[in-house]
């Protein structure tokens, strides 16, 4: 994990913040650049979506979409569980 994180470090995605009472805890967050990073090479991207259902036949397409439907269901779910 250490190096893992080191490299997201250098490489301008999380930033680190040591915590100022207690020396063993680090804050991770991630950076403007890291979203970024994120955003663009996630497969539920929008553009890649829409690439990615032009290459299906229309019948392959409804059921793409209707699983997409499916797990946006469920991370409304998980944000709505994890708020509570």
């Amino acid at each position: 994990m250490s190096a893992a994180l080191k490299r997201l470090v250098r490489l301008g995605y999380v930033s680190q913040t040591r915590d100022a009472e207690d020396a063993r805890r680090v804050e991770v967050r991630l950076t403007t650049a890291g979203a970024r990073a994120m955003s663009e090479s996630s497969v539920l991207e929008s553009s890649r979506v829409r690439a990615m259902l032009g290459k299906l036949t229309p019948e392959e397409r409804v059921r793409a979409l209707d699983g997409l439907s499916l797990f946006a269901r469920a991370a409304r779910e998980m944000a709505t569980r994890d708020r509570a």
